[in-house]
């Protein structure tokens, strides 16, 4: 598999989270969320990223999702596969989203039910609905 630009090092630093514990609208080492996990591994990865402090992760339309994506700094990836490094989207259940980093071999995600954040493979039917990536480094 390919990675997109700087997506190893998305990787890299999404995996530095493995096993910290998953707290809702959690955003530092003391617990994660999936948009948590997201944003610490980009920003410890170099990139600037802009996600607001009072962000209600939970409950957003996917409209405001798109709109927290780009002002976050990602761009969308259509018409081809995810690969390593990209940031994948999945609806759990309506207006509450959720993110992973994909790897190489599966993906990172802050698990609420296991209760920390995981690498594990890619289930055959699991459908994730949208891709998106960072679009700059700072280093």
């Amino acid at each position: 598999m390919i990675a997109n630009s700087g997506g190893q090092k998305l990787v890299e630093a999404a995996r530095t989270f493995l096993d910290v514990r998953f707290r809702r609208q959690g955003r530092s080492e003391i617990g994660l969320d999936c948009l948590g996990l997201v944003v610490a591994a980009a920003r410890r990865a170099g990139y600037v990223i802009y996600v607001p402090a009072d962000l209600p992760y939970r409950g957003l339309c996917e409209q405001q999702v798109e709109e927290l994506f780009h002002l976050a700094g990602f761009v969308p990836i259509t018409g081809s596969m995810s690969v390593e490094g990209d940031v994948l989207l999945r609806w759990e259940a309506a207006l509450q989203p959720h993110l992973a980093v994909r790897t190489a071999t599966g993906l990172i995600e802050a698990h609420a039910g296991i209760g920390r954040v995981i690498e594990r493979p890619i289930g055959p039917c699991e459908r994730w609905v949208a891709v998106w990536r960072l679009s700059g480094l700072t280093n």
